[in-house]
C-alpha cells in the first residue's frame, strides 16, 4: 500500500512541475501578481490592470491575504512563471497531507486516510485554482487547518490559531465571509467558553491589522472591492441559479472527472439527513459544507471557480460517507480495491499530462517571452511601448524594458501620450488598415489548452488611447 502511494505522490509532484511552467497564464493569475510585483519594485502597492477607480494609487480591489502569503516568496524566489506558480502548488500538497492526517487521527483507517487524499489531491477543479494562484486554494488550506485544530477541548494556543485561520479566510475574498462567520459560530463551545474569546480575539487582531495597513479607509477599500456597489447586484434571480445550478458542476474540470458530480449529490443528501451522522466533529464539517452551498446558490452565479471550499468540505467527509455505506453494504477497502482507485484516478491525469507533452512546442510561455524580447530588440532605439491584450504579455512586458501591460478592460488607466508604440497580443485577426500584423509569436492554428495562433500587432496609427476604450 505504501509503495503504491508512493508512486501516486511522486506522479502527482512531477505533473505540478510540468504543469507549472506548461499551463498557459491567466487574467486572474497577472492581476492578483501585479499589486505584489509594483510593491516589490518600490512602487507601492497598487496595480493599474484592476478597472476599480483608485487602485492604480491605492490597491484595495482584492482583500490582502492572498497578497501576504506571495510577498514574501517574491523576496525568495526569481520573478518567473514557475516560482509564482511554486508556493501555491506547496500549498496544495501540504493540503492533501493534512486531509490524510485529519482523516488518519479520526478513524485510525489507513485505507479510508489514502483514498480521502488520493480524491483530493487528484481534483482538476483544485488543480486549476492552484495553478492560477488564486484565493480558493488559501481558503482550503484554512479550511483544513481549522479542522486539524478542532478538538473536544483546545488548548490556548490552538484557539488562537483558531482565530487567526478565521481572520484571514474573512481577508481572502467576499464568498470566503460566510465560511469564516460560520466556522467562527462552531468555535463556540458552552463548556470551554473562555477559549472562545480567545478566538474572538485573534479575528479582532487581523482585522485590525487590516484596517490600520489601510488607514482606517473603510469606504474605499469597500468601493473598490464592489465597484461602487456594482458588483453587489446579480444579474441572475435566485431561481435562474438555483434552476441552473448545474452549470457550476458541468465546466470541464467536472466533465473529466465525473466522480466528483457523484460524491457532490451523496454530500448533500447525507447532510440534509440530520440524523445519520451523531460525531459532533463530522456534523461541523457537513454544517459548513451545506451552508457554503446554499450560500452560493442565494448570493453568487453559478462560478465553478468558487468551488473549492466546498470540495474540500466533501473529501474531509468521504471517509465517513464511505464508512456509513461500508458498514450497511458490507463492502471493504482493501489493497486491490485502493489500487483500482489509483488506477482510473492516474488513466485520466495520465491523458491530461500526455497532452500537456504533446503540445510541448507550444504552451510554453516562455517560448512566446522569448519572441516578443525577439522583436522588441530589433526596434533601432529605446521606444516606451504599450502591450494591451492576453494574460501572457504581463509577462513579455515584465521582460522587457519600457514596456507596459493593460489587460483589454483597463486601457483607460493608460492614456499618457508618452507610448512610442502600441501593440496588441491577440489570437483575434485584427483589421489590415488599423493595425499590422508584426510576428506570430506561437504558428499554428488556435487549439484550446496552447498558445498556437497567438499574434503580436502593433497599432499604425498613433491615436489616443482613449479612443480604444
Amino acid at each position: 500500500m505504501r509503495k503504491i502511494f508512493t508512486i501516486y505522490i511522486f506522479f502527482i509532484v512531477a505533473a505540478f512541475l510540468v504543469l507549472s511552467s506548461r499551463s498557459l497564464v491567466q487574467l486572474d493569475e497577472v492581476m492578483l501578481l501585479d499589486p505584489c510585483l509594483r510593491w516589490l519594485q518600490g512602487i507601492g502597492y497598487t496595480s493599474k490592470l484592476w478597472f476599480a477607480k483608485g487602485s492604480q494609487d491605492h490597491f484595495l480591489a482584492y482583500l490582502p491575504t492572498n497578497s501576504a502569503f506571495r510577498i514574501p516568496f517574491l523576496y525568495i524566489f526569481p520573478s518567473t512563471l514557475f516560482f509564482h506558480r511554486l508556493p501555491f502548488t506547496v500549498v496544495f500538497l501540504f493540503g492533501g497531507f493534512l486531509i490524510y492526517k485529519i482523516t488518519y487521527n479520526k478513524l485510525q483507517n489507513s485505507f479510508l486516510a489514502i483514498f480521502a487524499t488520493i480524491f483530493f489531491l487528484s481534483d482538476k477543479g483544485l488543480w486549476d485554482a492552484t495553478l492560477s494562484g488564486r484565493s480558493e486554494i488559501l481558503q482550503v488550506l484554512l479550511i483544513l487547518v481549522y479542522f486539524q485544530l478542532e478538538k473536544e477541548v483546545c488548548t490556548s494556543f490552538e484557539s488562537i490559531t483558531k482565530g487567526v485561520v478565521i481572520g484571514l479566510l474573512f481577508l481572502t475574498h467576499p464568498p470566503a465571509w460566510i465560511i469564516a462567520f460560520c466556522l467562527l459560530i462552531l468555535s463556540y463551545k458552552k463548556h470551554d467558553k473562555s477559549k472562545f474569546y480567545f478566538v474572538l480575539f485573534s479575528v479582532f487582531a487581523i482585522f485590525m491589522i487590516y484596517l490600520i495597513a489601510i488607514n482606517f479607509n473603510i469606504r474605499e477599500a469597500w468601493s473598490q472591492l464592489f465597484l461602487n456597489g456594482t458588483l453587489a447586484i446579480l444579474p441572475n434571480t435566485i431561481w435562474h441559479r438555483i434552476t441552473h445550478f448545474y452549470e457550476r458542476l458541468l465546466p470541464y474540470p467536472y466533465l473529466y472527472q465525473p466522480w466528483v458530480i457523484v460524491l457532490f449529490i451523496a454530500s448533500l443528501f447525507f447532510w440534509l439527513n440530520v440524523s445519520i451522522f451523531k460525531d459532533k466533529f463530522v456534523r461541523k464539517i457537513g454544517i459548513l459544507f451545506a451552508v457554503y452551498v446554499f450560500f452560493l446558490l442565494l448570493a453568487s452565479e453559478n462560478y465553478y471557480r468558487y468551488n473549492p471550499p466546498f470540495l474540500a468540505c466533501m473529501y474531509l467527509a468521504f471517509p465517513y460517507l464511505w464508512k456509513y455505506i461500508s458498514e450497511r453494504s458490507r463492502i471493504r477497502i482493501n489493497l486491490y480495491s485502493l489500487s483500482i482507485v489509483v488506477l482510473v484516478l492516474c488513466m485520466t491525469m495520465a491523458i491530461r499530462f500526455y497532452r500537456i507533452i504533446q503540445n510541448s512546442d507550444v504552451n510554453n510561455t516562455e517560448i512566446v517571452i522569448k519572441e516578443f524580447k525577439f522583436v522588441i530588440s530589433e526596434q533601432p532605439f529605446p521606444q516606451r511601448s504599450l502591450l494591451i491584450g492576453e494574460p501572457v504579455g504581463y509577462y513579455c512586458a515584465e521582460s522587457a524594458a519600457g514596456v507596459d501591460y493593460s489587460t483589454i478592460y483597463t486601457i483607460h488607466k493608460f492614456k499618457k501620450p508618452e507610448y512610442d508604440k502600441i501593440y496588441f497580443i491577440t489570437y483575434s485577426s485584427l483589421k489590415e488598415d488599423e493595425y499590422k500584423l508584426i510576428r506570430v509569436l506561437v504558428p499554428g492554428d488556435r487549439r484550446d489548452g496552447t498558445y498556437a495562433g497567438l499574434k503580436l500587432y502593433e497599432m499604425k496609427n498613433n491615436q489616443s488611447l482613449t479612443a480604444l476604450n
